[in-house]
């Protein structure tokens, strides 16, 4: 018995303290592509006939990610574009508004955390106020938010490449005065899948 305690203890030791431990301190930059879907910002009236949603296009987009590592823990800035549109659908057909600009530009810190060693990569957690500015009806609109953010790495020879997942949520990029008694506005949630290359500086 003694002995199991004493292999599960030497199996686990090494990942736990190459977590808290982390790589040497440093700066890197991170430039990434990204896929987005968003929640619904807008919702008819129960008693319409056809119930219709009102949304941002799910979209591609990219980023810029300039990071300080201390050991375990990460400080991060980053910059992001994402170009789109606006959607209206409900249960029976989806109807793309392309002449209604709905483009996003982020600034985003964040504080993020080494959890876990992956062999020679990492699993990382992170939490970032957002500062948006959404292209609606030819006005920079800012909405602030907040995003969880799961980020997978492996090593590319000097390079690393991350694959990540976030779920936000933030202020509609619209006003209510712009939709009239169309649609009842709503916090608009969003999940962003990303694929990077992190450059040591």
């Amino acid at each position: 018995m003694r002995f199991l305690v004493l292999a599960v203890g030497v199996a686990v030791t090494p990942a736990f303290v190459a977590a808290q431990t982390g790589p040497a301190p440093g700066w890197s930059l991170t430039l990434a592509a990204e896929a987005m879907r968003f929640g619904r910002i807008g919702v008819q009236d129960e008693d319409a006939v056809a119930q219709a949603e009102l949304r941002p296009s799910g979209r591609g987009g990219f980023r810029v990610t300039l990071e300080r590592s201390f050991g375990a823990w990460r400080a991060l800035v980053e910059a992001g574009w994402a170009a789109g549109d606006t959607e209206v659908t409900n249960e029976l057909v989806a109807i793309r508004d392309k002449q209604l600009d709905m483009s996003r530009f982020r600034l985003a810190p964040a504080v993020e955390r080494r959890v876990s060693a992956l062999g020679p990569g990492e699993l990382a957690l992170a939490l970032a106020p957002t500062l948006d500015f959404w292209q609606a009806d030819g006005n920079s609109r800012p909405r602030m938010g907040v995003e969880g953010r799961l980020a997978v790495r492996v090593p590319l020879g000097r390079l690393m490449l991350e694959n990540r997942v976030a779920f936000g949520i933030s202020g509609a990029p619209v006003d209510q005065e712009d939709v009239g008694d169309l649609f009842e506005l709503r916090a608009l949630r969003s999940v962003t899948f990303g694929v990077g290359l992190r450059v040591p500086l």
